[in-house]
């Protein structure tokens, strides 16, 4: 298997394109509670004037070209394959969309399908608000705070108006001599966990840190946190810590905060 890696300048302008300006202005009004009748019409409306004359179509076009050692081991979230998804991008929504996440690289993809091409383009990581592929919330993500600085796509765990728990995913690759040619192989490595609290955000490093970020929250973390369950599915034990720090800080808004 072969998965090309190639960058150039090529850009679709959809200011150049009849009705571009027309179409953003339309998708623009969407919230993210969007009702289904509201997708299905906006949809509806990309197909008719194209979807390839959206303001989703703008970015740079990407080839990625990597020879695989094993199809199993390829450097995308979950399959290498293009997954059918929905994204906001640049405050607007696009339902249906074809998509796939290359957590190595860090860079979602779509396919272009336009008369000057028929490659796949990275969507501009600052026009990204939320996606969501294989039945998983994401957003992009970036912050210089506590003496860290972090960007990339995250999934979003947990969320709520006080707290809000996210995972950022990670391959390493690794090359393979095989006959005089190499080969990679991308193998998923330890995620990363942030935790936003009142508008703040915390890397998580060991569950622990529940507790120091918010110190009153230590008795009740004694009484939730569970090792075994922590270790065999940490991302459900960590959403529960999560949901409880939430509940607790909601009924004790006046407890000190480090």
């Amino acid at each position: 298997m072969f998965l090309f890696y190639f960058q150039n300048n090529f850009t679709f302008n959809p200011n150049k394109i009849q009705l571009g300006a027309f179409s953003f202005f339309f998708s623009v009004i969407v919230t993210a509670q969007l009702p289904s009748y509201q997708a299905t019409i906006l949809k509806e409306f990309d197909n008719s004037v194209g979807i390839e004359n959206t303001p989703l179509y703008s970015g740079v076009e990407s080839l990625t070209e990597y020879r695989l050692a094993n199809d199993e081991y390829h450097p995308y979230y979950v399959s290498s394959d293009f997954v059918v998804g929905s994204v906001f991008y640049n405050n607007a929504f696009f339902p249906e969309v074809n998509l796939k996440l290359n957590v190595y690289e860090d860079e979602l993809l779509t396919k272009i399908k336009h008369e000057l091409s028929r490659g796949v383009l990275i969507l501009t990581k600052s026009k990204i608000n939320r996606f969501y592929i294989l039945s998983k919330e994401f957003t992009f993500l970036a912050f210089a705070e506590n003496g860290t600085e972090f960007e990339g796509y995250c999934e979003v765990l947990f969320e709520s108006k006080n707290v809000m728990l996210l995972k950022k995913n990670n391959k390493k690759r690794y090359q393979i001599f095989r006959e005089g040619s190499v080969f990679y192989e991308f193998k998923n490595v330890k995620s990363d966990y942030i935790l936003k609290f009142l508008n703040r955000y915390y890397l998580i490093y060991k569950p622990n840190d529940f507790k120091t970020i918010l110190p009153s929250f230590k008795d009740e973390f004694k009484l939730y946190f569970n090792k075994r369950l922590y270790k065999t599915n940490k991302d459900s034990h960590l959403i529960s810590l999560a949901s409880k720090m939430n509940n607790f800080y909601s009924k004790n808004k006046t407890i000190p905060i480090k």
